[in-house]
């Protein structure tokens, strides 16, 4: 099987994905590729095999960034796949929802539908359920260069990787600028006389 992918010199070349590929690490043989999908910066190409296989590897095929199971949730192919932002990846099947995956395998699954709407993270707790009053059925992935805009007939919601300045700023302990800055300014407010050396 022949797919289009970029080549060095900015041109597009056929090679076989496939082969490209290469060792499942023992989930199977390397089943046909379903679904393809570049990040915006045209780093990487993540693709979806019909053993409900996620591979992200580099544009090269020199390195595989990340191999995902999505075997337990389903075993047909999304209905959509996207990019949020450059690092991970977006996925839409009808009636279980929207699962979006990592750079290490990190996952959090939102449901859309007449079920509840479910927030799980990483190991296969399901985490927090909330009611989702609306009968939302159809769902559409649009992807941006920093986030994935998620469309259904009532809303369009935006889901995005927490920015590292923001998770280094809120991180437990952090000695980062602006973590030190917010600690000073908490002092500050609550009058505590440490404010000044903070």
């Amino acid at each position: 099987e022949l797919h289009p992918s970029t080549s060095p010199n900015g041109g597009l070349t056929d090679i076989d994905c496939r082969s490209k590929i290469g060792d499942t690490g023992g989930i199977g043989p390397i089943a046909p590729i379903v679904s393809m999908s570049f990040a915006p910066n045209g780093r990487f190409l993540a693709c979806f095999t019909s053993n409900s296989i996620l591979t992200v590897v580099s544009t090269t095929f020199e390195s595989k960034v990340l191999e995902f199971n999505t075997s337990s949730g389903s075993s047909s192919p999304p209905r959509s796949m996207g990019w949020c932002g450059e690092d991970s990846v977006v996925l839409h099947w009808k009636n279980l929802g929207v699962l979006m995956v990592g750079p290490y395998g990190d996952w959090l699954r939102f449901s859309y539908g007449n079920d509840s709407a479910v927030i799980g993270h990483g190991g296969g707790e399901d985490g927090l359920k909330r009611k989702n009053p609306s009968n939302e059925t159809e769902v559409y992935l649009v992807p941006e260069i920093d986030c994935c805009r998620i469309v259904t007939p009532t809303s369009v919601e935006i889901l995005q990787r927490v920015p590292p300045g923001t998770a280094d700023l809120l991180r437990i302990g952090s000695i980062e600028p602006g973590a030190l800055l917010l600690d000073a300014s908490d002092a500050f407010d609550s009058g505590s006389p440490n404010a000044d050396e903070a």
